[in-house]
């Protein structure tokens, strides 16, 4: 038995948990005015949308667990948790720790997103390759913006990976050896309890690996040499490397792909709740650029 990713109830918790709602943000805004222990009451005790996200959780938790199947094959990350406890799961447990894997692929996400359309900034040449990819994928296989579909842009998925190749970072994925020193295939040792880091510069910036233009932005340096943003490789460590990489990195570019796409279309003006700008609720709509027309 499986839990369906569009599980209605589901979804909507989740978007709950996402994207609060005008009240949701408005009245602890206020409260905050008056005693920011009002704030924190309201937001602990009254109204908690991570709360309500648990309780369908572990819901649904509770029914896969009656039905848990005995093949040994885990189908996704939910039944791999589940399934790794011989008894009774701690829901609880296997809750947070999935509401917290949402709080940091909404971060990473709109932390590189930003990056990448700054990136663009200046570089027409390309925006326009960009758009041509999208427009030949939503003309052949629909507007759709599933994962399939997002898969097929290459152009994009290679800007992404060279925008994140490039962000900057000094270092990268923290290791504490926390229960006995570790020591690397030369005998150095990390002794227990000491916070290490990678040299994050000198892989992304590794002239052997990347070639004399190794500093040099090229938005389709990957293109065409099956090397995705998700593909785990010692040259490229912004998920991390071996079985402790990023798991949400998936949904992670997904959703970064799904941005910069919906970027390019018309949008609704926002609305506005108790003087407060909120991002409109209306379905975006593609227009056509070539004649202006909606579609």
């Amino acid at each position: 038995m499986e839990i369906s990713s569009l599980d209605p109830e589901l979804l909507k918790v989740l978007t709950d948990f996402s994207k609060p709602s005008g009240i949701d943000k408005a009245i602890p805004y206020y409260l905050r005015l008056i005693n920011p222990r009002l704030s924190r009451f309201w937001f602990n005790c009254i109204h908690n949308p991570g709360n309500r996200a648990k309780e369908v959780f572990i819901q649904k938790f509770k029914l896969l667990m009656s039905k848990k199947s005995t093949e040994k094959r885990d189908v996704n990350l939910l039944e791999a948790m589940i399934n790794s406890e011989e008894k009774c799961p701690d829901y609880e447990v296997i809750s947070h720790a999935i509401l917290t894997l949402l709080v940091t692929i909404c971060y990473s996400s709109v932390l590189h997103t930003v990056n990448i359309l700054l990136d663009l900034g200046g570089r027409e040449s390309y925006l326009e390759e960009l758009f041509k990819e999208q427009k030949k994928i939503i003309s052949t296989y629909g507007p759709d913006l599933s994962q399939n579909n997002c898969l097929k842009m290459e152009k994009l998925d290679s800007f992404i990976k060279e925008s994140m190749r490039l962000i900057g970072e000094i270092l990268g994925i923290d290791h504490i050896p926390q229960l006995e020193p570790f020591t690397f295939k030369n005998k150095m040792q990390v002794p227990k309890g000491r916070r290490i880091s990678v040299n994050m510069v000198d892989v992304h910036h590794n002239v052997e690996i990347y070639g004399e233009n190794a500093d040099k932005f090229d938005g389709f340096r990957f293109v065409n040499k099956n090397s995705l943003t998700t593909s785990i490789t010692r040259d490229f460590f912004i998920f991390g490397v071996g079985r402790h990489a990023c798991p949400g990195r998936f949904l992670a570019i997904h959703t970064i792909k799904y941005k910069f796409t919906t970027l390019s279309k018309e949008r609704p003006r926002n609305h506005v709740f108790l003087g407060r700008a909120q991002p409109p609720n209306e379905p975006l709509v593609f227009i056509n650029r070539d004649s202006n027309e909606y579609q």
